[in-house]
């Protein structure tokens, strides 16, 4: 008997055994298995710490149910190719920094540590740099104790210089002081300046930013937006230590230094991101005190190397971007604005708000033509948006209820960025000119993009004219095609005639 008790339970064990094993057959479903067993996750390393998005790392809760959930057939896993949309306006650019960077000082004090981006063809391209270990002077120069070496030399000597006089080569080359001497090595070791004895959160980190925009919503948020994908960067490339260039812990005492002689701008809040709340940029011009030690100086790429830029003659094909959409919500969130609701209302009617240039390119008749629309489209509430007149963040809380973007050619509508998704863009151009930057990032945000070329004028052939002019009937039906795009979006529901 006991001999048939151990072989029943034997014969038991073995059919769960069997019970546990996968069928085969060529008509099985094959699986992905996703595990979310804690022991079978990743450590947490530097380079998955890190979110973009507010520096929050997004790790699992450890006391969440760890109930394993059944995978999707392998039907729903698409192969992604890395083309141009990816490389340039998804993750993907900053990922090409990140596994492209290299030390230049071969000895000294110092570090000059540079990145680059693959543009594809196996060309490194639009370098952007960190020193470590630096002194101001008296002079307001920034002295690196560092032996960069013939090579070196030649190379940072080919970096690129880009329009306006912008770019790294230009601030190294304008603003630091750079050799092996005995003199600035004993400096730089005597303040102790540097990051290899000091934990994220004691590091002194400067900015050092030449902007080319001004007022000019373009170039001014190119530049930003530039600064942000750097730093965004270097939060996800480990450094000679094994941990992140930059860190959240490092915005604690982070000064954004301009090296330009423009005023703070109407966009100067935007250059507080990374840094304490409340501490304001400053002009290194300014007559103030600097630190005269500085662990970490970053040079970020300049706004004319910005992707938003790349290709801006020719019609893209990319329909999103993830580092815009980013860069967008980051704004509203810096300036405390609500986001656009994503679907227009029916009880909330359709918004066109008009760009008004009051120099130049601005729309002839503009004041007649409103009228016209209003008598066109009664239900529509047309508004006209003057950038020089009100702060941005006015300006995001009139944006982010504009269902139809209308402007002429111009920085104004790189307002298109914060307008809710799928709205509607319309772009009247100068004459004979062919620019598709505006159209490109409209289709970006998924917007509905039209346009239309102004009459040309005898005698004039600048596109930066004075004025524009487009017949009444060419103006009235091309808002007409823009307005009735919009009639079956999200909860609207009405016939176009």
């Amino acid at each position: 008997m006991v001999a048939l008790g151990i072989l029943f339970i034997i014969f038991t064990l073995l059919s769960h055994l069997r019970s546990t094993e996968p069928a085969s057959g060529s008509n099985q479903v094959s699986h992905t298995t996703i595990s979310t067993s804690p022991s079978l996750r990743p450590a947490p390393t530097a380079s998955n710490r890190v979110d973009l998005n507010g520096y929050q790392a997004a790790l699992p809760d450890p006391t969440a149910s760890q109930k394993q959930s059944l995978p999707l057939p392998t039907d729903y896993a698409f192969a992604k190719e890395v083309g141009w949309c990816e490389r340039f306006m998804g993750v993907e650019y900053l990922y090409s920094f990140r596994d492209h960077h290299k030390e230049y000082c071969h000895s000294g004090a110092s570090q000059l540590e540079c990145f680059k981006i693959d543009f594809g063809d196996g060309k490194l391209q639009d370098p952007f740099c960190v020193a470590d270990g630096v002194r101001l002077n008296e002079e307001k120069y920034f002295e690196l104790s560092c032996d960069l070496g013939d090579e070196s030399k030649r190379e940072i000597a080919a970096f690129p210089e880009f329009m306006f006089g912008t770019g790294t080569r230009i601030i190294l080359d304008t603003h630091f002081r750079i050799d092996s001497s005995v003199e600035k090595k004993g400096a730089v070791e005597s303040l102790k300046c540097g990051t290899k004895t000091k934990k994220h959160g004691q590091r002194k980190t400067a900015i050092l930013f030449k902007r080319d925009g001004g007022a000019n919503m373009w170039h001014s948020l190119m530049g930003v937006f530039s600064y942000y994908l750097s730093m965004d960067i270097l939060s996800i490339t480990e450094d000679g230590q094994g941990i992140p260039f930059f860190h959240r812990n490092d915005m604690e005492d982070l000064q954004v230094i301009w090296v330009d002689d423009k005023g703070p701008g109407p966009y100067a809040e935007m250059w507080e991101f990374f840094s304490t709340p409340g501490k304001r940029s400053l002009h290194l011009a300014d007559p103030i005190e600097f630190s005269e030690c500085y662990d970490r100086v970053i040079i970020p790429n300049p706004g004319a190397s910005n992707p938003l830029w790349q290709g801006d003659w020719e019609p893209r094909r990319c329909t999103n971007s993830t580092l815009l959409e980013t860069f967008r919500r980051r704004i509203y969130r810096q300036f405390r604005v609500a986001e656009p609701d994503p679907e227009p209302k029916p009880e909330d009617g359709l918004t066109v708000t008009l760009i008004d240039r009051r120099q130049t390119r601005h729309l002839d008749n503009q004041d007649y033509y409103i009228k016209k629309l209003h008598e066109r489209f009664p239900k529509l509430h047309i508004q006209t948006l003057d950038l020089w007149a009100i702060s941005f963040e006015e300006q995001l809380r009139i944006l982010r209820s504009t269902n139809i973007l209308v402007g002429t050619h111009g920085a104004g509508l790189t307002s298109s960025i914060f307008i809710p998704p799928r709205s509607s863009v319309v772009e009247i151009l100068p004459p004979n000119f062919w620019h598709k930057g505006f159209r490109n990032l409209a289709q970006l945000r998924g917007h509905r993009y039209f346009s239309a070329h102004a009459e040309e004028r005898p005698g004039s052939d600048d596109w930066k004219g004075s004025s524009l002019f487009i017949e009444e009937d060419r103006f009235m039906e091309i808002m007409n095609i823009a307005v009735k795009s919009l009639y079956n979006t999200g909860h609207l529901n009405e016939d176009v005639n």
